[in-house]
């Protein structure tokens, strides 16, 4: 069920819909908003269903999925794929895990890793982040500094290990 709170439409979907059956409800901003605030102004009195056709409910979700996505272009598209894509988006957006998480309605960590998937541009990206940030860091090298310690080390010996004779006198 859709409903409006303040400047916010909220999908809120009950525990019967859910999976996990515990059911949730999601904040929709943006173009999400806009759907649904249309679809709302389309709706029948009395009528809870979001999507339909005459009142109707729509037809079998899986029917109504490849038909939908045959009309994009995009025949083999699962609805999985978009759900990796919208958790990659949201961790490249910065979204913290657990904020994730619930909007995904993954339960444990396992299952966040298991649709935020990462490739090599995630690991460049996080190599330059790195990169970024050490250069951002003015070196200490006060007598406390991780430099200062391996200089005291080094003088001392601490090291270095001479190799063992190998003479045999």
């Amino acid at each position: 069920m859709v409903e409006r709170d303040g400047d916010v439409w909220r999908l809120n979907v009950p525990a019967w819909a859910d999976k996990a059956r515990k059911g949730f409800a999601l904040p929709l901003k943006g173009g999400l908003g806009v759907i649904f605030k249309r679809r709302q102004q389309a709706r029948r009195p009395g009528l809870e269903l979001v999507f339909h056709r005459g009142g109707q409910l729509m037809g079998k979700f899986r029917k109504s999925w490849k038909a939908a996505c045959t009309a994009a272009g995009v025949p083999d598209l699962w609805l999985y794929d978009l759900k990796r894509t919208a958790s990659r988006n949201m961790t490249g957006a910065g979204v913290q895990q657990n904020v994730v998480m619930r909007i995904m309605a993954h339960s444990t960590d396992s299952m966040f890793r298991r649709y935020n998937i990462t490739d090599d541009s995630n690991v460049a990206d996080a190599m330059e982040a790195t990169a970024a940030h050490v250069g951002a860091v003015e070196p200490d090298f006060g007598p406390n500094s991780d430099r200062a310690a391996v200089s005291r080390r080094k003088e001392a010996g601490a090291l270095f290990v001479a190799p063992a004779s190998t003479s045999s006198d």
